[in-house]
């Protein structure tokens, strides 16, 4: 398992991505402004990075929602069709920020996070929130709601037979 922020250049990615089940890949923000003012790099970098190591393993998205700087619901919503056209079943995280050290913007809004997901799952399969006690982040089959796996204080597959969901038999992304 990879976790990067998907600062690297392709072809030494392709030779560290045969030795790789699954890489969690940090996307700031669906913009390049952002990734210029706070990350002092490039977005499209980052992009190609994810559009590579999908190509090969298991892929999930973090982005750390931070109050007034990655929250306007357009690029959100921007970032989840780009998901949604490399593959919707891609699953993305949407991190409640908390202030630290040099930055100090207010706490990301229960709120916030709430319409992020409603706006995220138009688009994707697999919607979490992270750094959020409050909220449903079990995995569901998204043909027929089956309870796939449990999340509480845990993680347990409780719906998954033969990687492929008990239920219905759909086979899901990640499972080989």
């Amino acid at each position: 398992m990879l976790v990067t922020n998907g600062y690297i250049n392709i072809d030494p990615l392709k030779e560290l991505l045969q030795y790789i089940d699954a890489v969690n890949i940090d996307v700031k923000a669906f913009s390049n402004e952002y990734y210029k003012k706070i990350c002092h790099g490039d977005l499209e970098s980052v992009l190609k990075v994810v559009e590579e190591a999908a190509l090969y393993c298991h892929v999930e998205i973090t982005t750390l929602v931070v109050t007034g700087e990655n929250d306007d619901y357009t690029e959100i919503e921007e970032l989840c069709k780009w998901v949604s056209n490399i593959n919707k079943d891609i699953p993305i995280h949407f991190s409640k920020y908390f202030p630290r050290y040099k930055m100090k913007n207010p706490e990301t809004p229960i709120e916030v996070l709430e319409d992020i997901y409603g706006i995220a799952k138009k688009y994707l399969n697999y919607v979490y929130l992270g750094n959020v006690s409050v909220f449903d982040n079990n995995t569901y089959c998204p043909n027929c709601g089956n309870l796939l796996i449990k999340r509480s204080g845990y993680v347990h597959a409780v719906g998954i037979k033969d990687n492929k969901c008990g239920k219905c038999g759909m086979k899901f992304y990640g499972l080989t």
